[in-house]
């Protein structure tokens, strides 16, 4: 998203690569809370948030967690992961394996490779980092930068960074 602060000086810039993954080194440093297996509090902050995923969690209301869950992570079983989320922080605060717990309970057995809480964790890093906000400023800096004739190449992750993409190409691409 910050890309329009590169200098000026730069001004043959031929192509832009969005890589829009994040780094192994955040997902196996275990205290950070982007992976399954952490230990501890949920935190999946990658810059300099003010709030972490454990704030998520711990203090949004029942109907927020729902949304997230939900508009960011496409998760199916959204209300019913946000209601153990609730019923739960009653008793104790909330942290990585406790999440981890909860959506395996309420989600069925699956035979697929991936793992049952990913759209979760998935929903919790994009809303923490404000990913799509990131993403939508980033093409449209990306997009001063670059000249007519430039190329501007994106790799996405998941559906909702796709549909942005395509759309923003779509609209965009003949101006």
């Amino acid at each position: 998203s910050q890309i329009d602060k590169i200098s000026e000086a730069n001004k043959s810039i031929k192509a832009i690569i969005l890589d829009l993954g994040f780094s192994m080194l955040q997902m196996k440093n275990l205290s950070r809370g982007f992976s399954f297996n952490s230990k501890g509090p949920l935190d999946m902050r990658m810059g300099f948030n003010d709030y972490g995923a454990n704030d998520v969690i711990n203090k949004l209301d029942q109907k927020e967690i729902e949304l997230i869950l939900k508009y960011f992570g496409d998760e199916r079983y959204n209300k019913r992961i946000a209601l153990q989320i609730i019923n739960l922080r009653r008793k104790k605060r909330i942290h990585t394996e406790d999440l981890v717990k909860i959506i395996n309970k309420v989600k069925k057995k699956s035979h697929s490779r991936i793992n049952q809480a990913t759209k979760s964790f998935q929903a919790l890093r994009i809303f923490v980092n404000n990913e799509i906000s990131e993403l939508i400023f980033g093409l449209i800096n990306a997009t001063k930068k670059l000249k007519t004739g430039s190329m501007l190449v994106v790799i996405t992750f998941h559906s909702l960074e796709d549909k942005i993409v395509k759309y923003y190409f779509r609209t965009y691409s003949e101006r």
